[in-house]
């Protein structure tokens, strides 16, 4: 795998934990009833 793909799935990994913290925020009765 070259170093940019890398980069790439660490970036969408960065931004999808954002995701899930954003909800958790949000909704936490939710995500803890998931």
């Amino acid at each position: 795998m070259s170093w940019q793909g890398e980069q790439e799935i660490a970036r969408c990994a960065a931004e999808a934990g954002a995701e899930v913290r954003a909800l958790g925020i949000l909704w936490p009765e939710g995500v803890r009833q998931a």
